[in-house]
C-alpha cells in the first residue's frame, strides 16, 4: 500500500506543482490588473491623503521578521538561493523580494 502511495506522489507531484504555480500566477496577475485599474480611477482620491496617515511610523514587528526568516528557510530547504532575498515594510503590508524592490514575490499583512 505504501508503494502505491509513493508512486502516486511521484506521478502527481509535477501536476500539482504546476497547478499551484498557475493559480498563484493568476492571483498575482488579477491583483496587478486591479491595482492598475484602481490607480487610474483613484488619482483624485490619492491626492487627498490624510496628514495623519502620512505621519504614522512604520514599525517592523517580530512577526514580520519571523515570517521573512520562515520563508527564507523554506526556500533554502528546497534548494533556492536566498542570498539576494530582502524585505520592505510599509504601513499596509510586509513584502519579500529578490534582488530589488520591484521583484517582490509575496506580500504579507499580519495586522
Amino acid at each position: 500500500m505504501s508503494t502505491m502511495l509513493a508512486d502516486w506522489r511521484v506521478k502527481f507531484r509535477p501536476i500539482v506543482k504546476q497547478s499551484i504555480s498557475n493559480a498563484v500566477l493568476d492571483r498575482v496577475s488579477d491583483g496587478l490588473y486591479r491595482q492598475e485599474v484602481n490607480t487610474e480611477s483613484n488619482i483624485i482620491v490619492e491626492n487627498k491623503i490624510d496628514d495623519k496617515i502620512k505621519s504614522k511610523e512604520i514599525i517592523t514587528t517580530d512577526d514580520d521578521l519571523k515570517s521573512f526568516e520562515y520563508i527564507k528557510e523554506m526556500l533554502a530547504k528546497y534548494g533556492r538561493n536566498v542570498d539576494q532575498l530582502g524585505y520592505k515594510d510599509t504601513q499596509n503590508y510586509f513584502s519579500i523580494y529578490v534582488s530589488n524592490l520591484n521583484n517582490w514575490f509575496i506580500r504579507i499583512n499580519l495586522g
